[in-house]
């Protein structure tokens, strides 16, 4: 399982990639501050162990690859 945590710790923000996610979404209409972020990420194979965390997971490296190429 590979663990990814959208808070930038260092910086104090979100990683951009998160950023790029959350935003594309809410631009569609989409209240990503509800359970809708956990649908999301089901549909890129992730999933949230704690819907209040900032970390989510995927199963294996190439969902992972797969997100991060697309939200980077």
């Amino acid at each position: 399982m590979i663990e990814m945590d959208t808070w930038d710790i260092d910086n104090g923000c979100w990683q951009p990639w998160w950023y790029n996610f959350y935003s594309h979404y809410e631009k569609q209409g989409i209240d990503m501050n509800t359970d809708e972020i956990s649908l999301l990420l089901r549909e890129w194979n992730a999933f949230e162990e704690d819907v209040d965390s900032t970390k989510f997971h995927f199963e294996n490296e190439q969902d992972q690859l797969v997100f991060l190429l697309r939200w980077s």
